[in-house]
């Protein structure tokens, strides 16, 4: 009866594991659609930057 409980215990475990990561991979895909103009600066700041290394 024990190891029902802990193989019970262990699929709710993995459960909300499973559960927290969609809702972190859901949460950045909300926040890089909600604020695109911080990602496109990023991105042209990182062109910009690597550009300058390459000319040295």
């Amino acid at each position: 009866m024990s190891s029902f409980n802990q193989s019970r215990n262990h699929n709710i475990e993995q459960s909300l594991k499973e559960g927290y990561s969609q809702m972190a991979d859901l949460n950045l895909s909300l926040a890089a659609e909600a604020f695109p103009f911080e990602c496109e600066a990023c991105d042209c700041n990182e062109s910009y930057i690597s550009s300058n290394n390459t000319s040295d």
